[in-house]
C-alpha cells in the first residue's frame, strides 16, 4: 500500500505516504473528488516527510474515499 493511516482519536486520519506519490500529488488528485484532504509539506515536525491529513466523516463518505484510494492503487 502507498499509504499508511495512524491511530487517531480526532476527526481525521494522519496519512503517511509511501513512495508512489508524494503527499501534494494525492491532495491533487483527491481535493477535486470531494474529499477533505490536507497536505501536510512542509509542517514543523514532519519536515522531509510525506503525510497527508484525511478528515473522516460519516460511514458513507469513509467508503467513498476508500474507494478512490483502491482506484489509484490500480493506477500505479
Amino acid at each position: 500500500p502507498f499509504l499508511d493511516a495512524h491511530k487517531s482519536s480526532a476527526n481525521y486520519f494522519l496519512c503517511s505516504i509511501n513512495s508512489v506519490y508524494t503527499a501534494t500529488e494525492l491532495t491533487e488528485m483527491l481535493i477535486g473528488k470531494d474529499i477533505f484532504i490536507k497536505d501536510l509539506t512542509g509542517k514543523r515536525g514532519i519536515e522531509n516527510k510525506q503525510y497527508v491529513r484525511i478528515a473522516v466523516r460519516d460511514i458513507g463518505d469513509n467508503d467513498y474515499i476508500l474507494s478512490e484510494l483502491w482506484k489509484l492503487t490500480s493506477d500505479k
